[in-house]
């Protein structure tokens, strides 16, 4: 899995990509998929057809606390 982030578009033109999407209360739009290069491929081509800026785009390996997390079905600072 990969997570990847960018300030969300707005509007319900969206694209669809596969994969569990959560919008941070920064404004940013997380998405865990996984199959990021795909994933990637199709946000920036769907941009670039729109003309818009992914601004503060950003790819990401899953750090060991993340998978932990996701496999316990826990969250960070619990115990």
């Amino acid at each position: 899995m990969a997570a990847r982030s960018a300030r969300s578009p707005d509007g319900p033109n969206a694209p669809d990509l596969a994969g569990r999407a959560i919008v941070t209360g920064d404004g940013l739009l997380e998405l865990i998929v996984s199959d990021a290069t795909r994933a990637l491929h199709d946000l920036t081509g769907w941009a670039l057809e729109r003309g818009i800026e992914l601004e503060g785009l950003h790819v990401a390996q899953p750090t060991l606390e993340d998978v932990y997390l996701e496999l316990t079905g826990g969250e960070a600072g619990q115990e």
